[in-house]
Parts: structure tokens; sequence; C-alpha cells
């Protein structure tokens, strides 16, 4: 029996009942005439016109045909189309609104259009013939025009005459006949040594061995599309682009220029230290672009090679002028505790001047993040420990070469920076009191940015070498010194540049000026800042973070799973991105596969635990790490209100429910502990008030219940305070003291809800192992500076110290031991002014400052830290 005669009397009687259609006016019926008449003596009568569909629901015409069409539909018509599975994703790295003009020039042409696997070459060829479907990582890279044109300025730079007046006023110091000879050479020798010598087609043949090597030991190569659309849009305009990277790994080197040649952008010039000049590999970097700069640029501390420091300034600055793009690492080094180190501002001092000297209209600043699944150079576990660096050599790179293609290190994520200009970073930004939008003085557009009022200049800009400089900004031409290079000895010191500043840049005790020290400071912070926050998290990141923050202990896997799901919600509400997708299960499984036994120990089928011993609890510690900065604020809050409400972190269980504090004391001690952790974190960005944000910050966490407003005993609210007294100010005539007692803001914390109580903790352990270091530091300090020591003997006390109380089971937290981090926290309190550091000779001496206010300092980090104790 057949079911169409039956469905077509149930359509019809469907469609009988339906609404018949709406017959046209007389008007409307003279105009659809006149209109298919002309159609019809234009096109005659076999083209028909197409007519609009009616928003007005149509009588079905009764054929045999409606039914089967109906059930083809049925049958042929997804449910779920593939716009279903579309997932939504933040876009990283956009502009900050401090620079108005580019983050409007920039992201007006911000579109989503996805991830992408540079390593996934399938749909850059056509596979037409049979080589290319045996070889497409061949016919994709061959058949890229990729080639650019690179200047040669290497007799500029020798001829130069910052060089030329380095080389004079050497010799100048010298009488042997041959010894001048050698100090005339030596700016050629330096070169030699340093140059570059970009070759498209050494970039070509390394992009096919990168095609097919990386495919071996990587999953893929990820970025997205849209970021390397806005890049490949300003690198068009003949601005110089400046690639400051986070540092990672060895392969941060090449994988950048690699990343840029599969979108057809010059190859930038990257600077490397002299520890990879190693034969063979040197001259493929040098290929690549890598030019060799001296890890430290005095070989001897304390005498300043103003021969050496010319020629890597006029270098920089002509392949610069030549409007070449230049990459460098703003950190210095890689990283060994996978946070970001604090900026060092040698290079990015030479950008500055050549943009303040008028040599190049503007410089845009791209920052860049790169995070990988697992690290690609080993662990830094042994130098955590206080055991020296290994010396690269040509062995050890080819047997690190060998055991990286031996083994899965899963995906690497590349997240680019929208760019933003330098010239209108420092006329809106170079002053030290940094202004609100409103009290800015109108400045023009940079260069390549169109302004919306009309302006003479074609580009929007005047000349840079017509444009009065901001103020901290010093410009070569009122100097006397040709070299640019003032001598430290020579020059009395203003206040607060330390004579034991670090010879080891340009940037230094060669800027003497305060002013240019800080918005040279100020820049670098501001990309570092942000290249942070750009940085997507991986699948190791999360697992590592919730193992060390909340399951120390151990946990189930279905509770793990639950909470990565949790922190994904979280980092997706804090529009932060992550460099991984899949059913959270398989992602779980994937992880432990990467991280093996060796760091993360699985107790049966259900149950896993973190080794928390060392030295493996620096690995561990490095995957964490970068998943702090998305708590960073509200932890160190979290941190001054158990410092105030007198939170006893050993008993944690048995609080008193009733515990308030100052809401400006907390404030108060937060800011405290964001400027003694300067040199692990950066907290805000330098347009921005720490203030400010550390109020916002509070405020969240008053919004999630985790902080209550107190009431008293009367049912007045913090709110009502306000009221009242906004009331008293304008009737009362109380002393200003009384009106400051009724004013405090008291807030408590939120005992009642268990959720909210461990939330609090939750974000207390995020910093708690970095503030044991302090905690260690600031106690060796009080004991053992009072009188002076070596730099390098107090340090190596202090880690000692700190390893045996791991090994003694006294520490909370096993990673406060990490070398990295007591090195910073050392820096922390000299730059509290607590600790004194000078040069005798070449030693770098520590001493407790002689002031009446340094105890006071030191009692009140003693209290602070001790009581954050676990």
């Amino acid at each position: 029996m057949s079911v169409t005669p039956d469905l077509q009397a149930v359509y019809s009687k469907w469609e009988n009942k339906g609404p018949g259609r709406r017959q046209p006016d007389t008007n409307t019926q003279k105009i659809l005439e006149d209109g298919r008449q002309k159609w019809r003596d234009r096109y005659g009568d076999k083209i028909k016109p197409q007519t609009r569909r009616s928003s007005y629901k149509q009588k079905a015409i009764p054929t045999e045909n409606v039914s089967y069409n109906v059930i083809t539909q049925f049958k042929t018509m997804p449910t779920i189309t593939a716009d279903s599975f579309v997932t939504s994703r933040p876009l990283m790295g956009r502009c900050c609104s401090c620079v108005p003009y580019s983050q409007k020039d920039f992201s007006a042409s911000a579109q989503n259009h996805g991830i992408n696997n540079i390593l996934n070459v399938t749909s850059g060829v056509r596979p037409k013939r049979f080589l290319d479907r045996r070889f497409k990582k061949l016919a994709y890279t061959f058949r890229r025009n990729t080639s650019h044109r690179y200047n040669d300025i290497l007799m500029l730079v020798l001829t130069a005459p910052r060089v030329s007046e380095a080389v004079k006023m050497k010799t100048e110091k010298v009488t042997s006949t041959k010894r001048k000879e050698k100090i005339e050479k030596n700016p050629a020798e330096i070169l030699k040594v340093m140059k570059a010598s970009i070759s498209n087609r050494l970039l070509k043949i390394t992009a096919w061995l990168l095609l097919k090597f990386l495919s071996v030991m990587l999953n893929g190569v990820h970025v997205h599309k849209n970021q390397l659309v806005v890049i490949k849009k300003a690198s068009e305009r003949g601005i110089p682009m400046i690639y400051l990277p986070l540092h990672l790994s060895h392969l941060d080197y090449i994988l950048v220029t690699f990343i840029l040649w599969n979108y057809d952008i010059k190859a930038p010039f990257v600077a490397a230290g002299d520890n990879l000049n190693i034969p063979g590999f040197n001259l493929i970097l040098r290929g690549l672009g890598g030019f060799f700069i001296r890890r430290k640029l005095d070989k001897v501390a304390g005498q300043k090679d103003t021969i050496y420091r010319a020629v890597l300034h006029t270098y920089m600055q002509e392949i610069l002028k030549s409007g070449e793009d230049l990459e460098f690492f703003i950190e210095g080094g890689r990283t060994r505790s996978g946070r970001a180190y604090h900026p060092k501002g040698g290079l990015l001092s030479v950008v500055m001047d050549t943009l303040h000297d008028g040599l190049i209209e503007d410089a845009y600043m791209v920052p860049i993040s790169i995070n990988y699944e697992k690290i690609l150079d080993g662990n830094y576990c042994n130098e955590e420990m206080g055991l020296p660096k290994k010396q690269e050599s040509f062995w050890g790179v080819v047997k690190g070469v060998v055991k990286v293609l031996s083994g899965n290190y899963g995906s690497v994520r590349v997240d680019f920076s929208h760019p933003f200009s330098l010239k209108e970073y420092i006329q809106r930004n170079a002053n030290a009191s940094m202004m609100s939008d409103d009290d800015l003085p109108d400045t023009p557009s940079p260069t390549g940015i169109k302004n919306d009022a009309d302006t003479a200049s074609p580009t929007g800009i005047s000349n840079a070498a017509d444009t009065p400089l901001p103020n901290g900004i010093r410009n070569d031409a009122d100097t006397p010194s040709p070299t640019g290079i003032r001598n430290a000895a020579d020059t009395p010191l203003p206040n607060g540049i330390s004579k034991a500043g670090s010879c080891s840049s340009l940037y230094g005790t060669d800027i003497v000026i305060e002013d240019q020290r800080q918005s040279i400071e100020s820049v670098a912070e501001h990309v570092l800042y942000y290249s942070v926050q750009s940085q997507s998290l991986m699948c190791t990141n999360l697992v590592a973070f919730l193992l060390l923050t909340k399951y120390r202990e151990g946990t189930t896997v279905k509770q793990l799973i639950h909470d990565i799901d949790w922190l994904k919600e979280e980092l997706r509400f804090r529009k932060r991105d992550v460099g991984f997708v899949g059913d959270t299960s398989e992602v779980l499984e994937y992880v432990l596969e990467l991280l093996t036994e060796n760091l993360v120990i699985k107790i049966g089928d259900t149950n896993i635990k973190p080794c928390t011993e060392l030295p493996q609890i620096f690995e561990l510690s490095y995957y964490a790490n970068p998943v702090l900065s998305v708590f960073l604020l509200e932890s160190v809050l979290a941190c001054s209100v158990i410092f105030h409400c007198d939170i006893d972190m050993s008993s944690v269980t048995t609080q008193r429910e009733d515990v308030t504090a100052n809401r400006e004391d907390i404030l108060t001690t937060a800011q405290s502990l964001c400027k003694l952790l300067k040199y692990d974190f950066i907290f805000c960005p330098p347009c921005k008030r720490l203030e400010e944000e550390l109020a916002d910050a509070l405020d969240e966490l008053v919004t999630s219940e985790i902080l209550k407003e107190h009431e008293d005993d009367n049912g007045c609210g913090d709110q009502h305070q306000k009221w009242a007294r906004n009331l008293s100010a304008t009737v009362s005539w109380d002393d200003d003291e009384e009106n400051e007692d009724f004013s405090e803001q008291l807030l408590k914390v939120n005992a009642h809800r268990s959720d909210c109580f461990n939330k609090l903790l939750f974000l207390y352990t995020v910093l708690a192992p970095i503030l044991e270091s302090y905690y260690l530091t600031v106690l060796h300090i009080s004991r053992d500076l009072a009188v002076e020591l070596p730099e390098d003997s107090f340090i190596h006390i202090l880690h000692t110290h700190a390893k045996k109380r791991v090994e003694k089971k006294l520490a909370s937290f096993a990673e406060s031991a990490a070398l990295s981090t007591i090195k910073n926290a050392v820096k922390g309190f000299e730059d509290s002014n607590i600790v004194n550091v000078y040069y005798a000779g070449n030693i770098r001496m520590m001493e407790l400052r002689d002031h009446y206010t340094v105890w006071n300092k030191l009692n009140y980090y003693l209290d602070l830290l001790e009581s954050l104790r676990n």
C-alpha cells in the first residue's frame, strides 16, 4: 500500500485551510503589465523575467510530483548546517585604546577568518598533475612568488659618521701605529661577524624543509588568518615593521619568518645572540635574516666598547632607513619559568632614536605571542636547580634536532597582535604623568593612517624631523657627541639611576636622562603586556595549572574534566583564547600523553596526581605559569584581603565568619605587592593607572559575591554610607577626623557560601608559590645583609636554603625554590630601595641600605609575606 495518496490528501487539506493569495489592485496590475511588456520588447518571449517571491503564502499546485518533491525535501535537506559547527573565538591582539588612530585603522578590517594550520598546504596547491599530488609540499613551496629585494647597507655602515667618530676617539688614545691600524679595521671585522645576508632561494629551500620536518614533530603551526591579513596590509605601506615576539624556544628565530613567508610578507632582519653563531648553522640563520650580536656588548665590565656599540647602532639604523623590517626579542633570552621576562630596552632604544632623529617617518610595533604544547628545547630544570647553562655547540644542535624529530611535541600557536604606530604612542604616552583622552592635545595621525579631518599632507603627518619631540625624548642633533654615546664616568648621574646599571645592552648607563629611560620602558612594557595578554593558552597549560593550584594532592579524572570546562569558560569570559578544540576527555588523554608519567602520575584508571618533587616540579610549573596572567589582579587582591582580614591559611576550615577589611587598605597593600612583583609580571599597561585597574578588579570580586559590603548593626550598607557621607559633607560642621572615620568602606569575606570562600582560596593559590620565594628572600636580606656580600654569593646562599626547605618538607610549594624567581625577588627588593647594589671592581656587591626608613619597609614586607604563607 502506497502512502503517497494519503500524504497528498493531507497536504491538500492543509493548503485549502491556508489564506488565499491577495490580488493586487488596479494600479499595481497596470505597472506589472507595463513591466512585462517592456521585458518582452527587449528580450522576447524565450527569456522569462524572474519574479520576486511573495511574502504571502501561495497555494500549492495540485500535481502528482508535489508529494515526491516534499518527501525528497525531507530526505535531502540537512537539519544541521556547516554554520552549526563554527566555534566562536575571541580575536586576540587588538590595538589598545591609547593609540586610537591605529586602533581604528587596523581594527576596521578585522573579520573572523578562522584559524589556519601553516603545515597543511593541501588548500594551497591545485593537484592538476601527478607530481603535484605526490609532492604537495614541494609544489606549494616553489610555485610561490615570494622573492623580495633586500638592499646592501654594509658600506653605508662602515662610512657612517657615528662609526668614524667612534674609531677616531679610540685611535686618539693610542700611540702605536699597528694598534691604530687594528682599531681602524675593527668595524669591518665586527660587521663581518654581525651581518645578515637574506637569500630568497635559501628562504624557499628552508620553507620546504620546515614543511617536511615540522610536520613530523608537530601536529600543526596555527595562526589566526585575520591577524596575518592585518599584518600584510600594514607591511605594504612602506613603514618599517618591528616584530617583537615572546621568546620560548630557538625555533622562534625562524618560526615568525616562516609564517610571514607563507603570506608573502617580506622577511625581517632578526637579532640573534652570538651563542648561535655556530659554524654551519650560522650560514642558514644569516640567509634567513639573522644578524648576530654579543650577549654582553662590552668584553670587559665597566669599559664600554664604543666601536662595537656604534657599529650595531648604525647597522640597525641603516636597516630601518632602507625600509627593511626588524625582529628582536624584547625579553632578551628564553624564559626559564614560562612567565615573560621583564623587558629590556637596548635594541628598542635604537629604533626610537632612529625615529626621533627623523631618519624614518614612523615604525609599526607588532607584539607577537608564541605558545607550545610541549617544550621543544628540553626543560630548564637544571638551570632552575642552579646548574650552569650548557653552551650551544654544533654537535649539541645536531643531537637536539634528532631528539626533537623523534618525538611528538603537539601544536604551536602564534598570535600576531595588530600593529600600532610608535610615533602615535610616543606622542600620546611619552610624558611621565599619563593623561586621560580628554586632556590629551590633538595630535596628527601617524603615517599611513587616515585622519577624518582634511589635512594638507597626503599622509596626514608632518615630517618627523620637523615635528617637536615629546618630553623626555633626546634628539642626537642636540648632543655634542657624534657617536650618540655618553660616557657615564664623565657625566654626573641624576637621582634614581644606579651606577651598577646593565652593561649588556645599549640601554643602561648610556642613557642618563630619566625621562628618556621612562619613555623606552613604557613602550617595552606596553609591548610585553599585550604579547602576554594575546597569548593563546594550550591544553597542557590548563591541566598543569589546575593540578598545581587546586589538586596538588591529586584528583579524579572526572573532576579534572569538569574543571577544565570551567576554566575554559573563565578564559572565554575574560576574552582569552585557547589553542585547542575537541571533547574534554579526549583532550585530557592527549595532555597526559604529552606530559608523560614524569610530570603527571596516573593512579589506576580514575585518579591523577601531579609530581611535586624537585626538579620535575619546575617543568610542570613552566606549563602552568602562562595561565597566571588571567587571574593576576584578582589574585593580588585576594592576598591583600587575606592579609587584612587576618585569615590563617593553615586552618582555613575553621575561619570566623565576620572578617572585614577597609577597602582603601586592601587597595594600598595590593599596589605594594604589584610594585614588588614588577620583575615577574606586568599588571597593567603603562597607559593605564594601576590604582584604577585594581579598583575595578576589586569591584568584580564584590559583584561575584566573593566579597560583600559590610553592613553595620543598623543594616546600613556601603551604598547607604555613601549617601550619608555626602549628606554629612553638605550640612555637617564636624571635624575632618570624625568624617574620616565615618567614611571608611568595609568589605567582608563571604564565608557563608563555601563556593565563594573556596574561590578566594583558589585566587590566593595562584600567586602563593611566588610569594613564598619572596618571603625567603626578605628573610635572608634581614639576616645576611647586615654586612656587604657579593650578589652571586648571596643568591647562592638563598637558593641553597630554599632547596633544603623543600627537601625537608618545610616548604609549602616546592616551586618556590626556582632560581629565576629568587633572582627576580632580589631585583624587586633592590628596586624598593631596601637593598643597595654597586660595583667593587668587576664584582657586583649587595648591602642593606643604611636609612631609618629601610627597617620599616623590611618589617612591613616580613609581616605581609609571612601572613600569606600556607
